[in-house]
C-alpha cells in the first residue's frame, strides 16, 4: 500500500471510532447546487459543504 492510503486508512478509522470530527460548514439544498459550488470556490471556511435532497 501507498503512503498516501496509509493515510485515508488512518483517516477513516479515526473517523469510525470517533476520535475525529469533520465541521459542516454549510448546507445546502439540492435545487442550490450551483450555489454550493459558488460557496466551495470562495469559502476559506473549513468544514465540509453538503447537499441535502431533502
Amino acid at each position: 500500500m501507498s503512503r498516501g492510503q496509509d493515510l485515508v486508512d488512518e483517516m477513516f478509522d479515526l473517523i469510525t471510532r470517533n476520535h475525529l470530527e469533520i465541521p459542516i460548514a454549510k448546507i445546502f439544498k439540492l435545487a442550490d447546487i450551483r450555489e454550493a459550488h459558488d460557496y466551495v470556490m470562495v469559502s476559506r471556511e473549513l468544514g465540509q459543504v453538503i447537499s441535502d435532497n431533502d
